[in-house]
């Protein structure tokens, strides 16, 4: 039980990456795992445009999307701020959940990621606004 002004010891910890558009991407990723299991000539490339904070905690969820679920980061911009991290901590009947403060996404970090976004779409040299 979680109990305020205690010390409480983990016997398990998992980590993993929570943005909605990652849940979306990972759960494309795996019906496209499953679908080339069925069929290996038709090729499905998943693209996944985001912001990743800055930090280690950035560097991990990039490489927790590269090695566990095969996404490129093609489309994701770096902006200064650090990556949030969201701590939920599940006893046997609830969870609590730790969220930090994020940073802001400044207006040239938008402007590279739609240019990105763009380029993939095929708009080349589009104004992204």
């Amino acid at each position: 039980k979680l109990v305020p002004g205690s010390v409480h010891r983990a016997d398990h910890m998992e980590e993993g990456v929570g943005g909605k558009g990652q849940d979306v991407a990972i759960s494309l990723s795996c019906l496209v795992s499953d679908k080339r299991k069925m069929d290996d000539d038709e090729e499905m490339d998943i693209a996944l445009a985001q912001f990743i904070g800055a930090g280690a905690e950035g560097e991990q969820v990039l490489s927790l999307l590269r090695t566990n679920f095969c996404l490129d980061d093609a489309l994701t911009v770096r902006p200064e701020a650090k990556l949030r991290t969201c701590t939920t901590i599940v006893g046997s009947d609830c969870s609590t959940e730790l969220v930090e403060p994020s940073g802001s996404i400044q207006q040239d970090e938008l402007d590279s990621l739609m240019a990105k976004v763009h380029a993939k779409c095929g708009g080349g040299d589009n104004d992204a606004s």
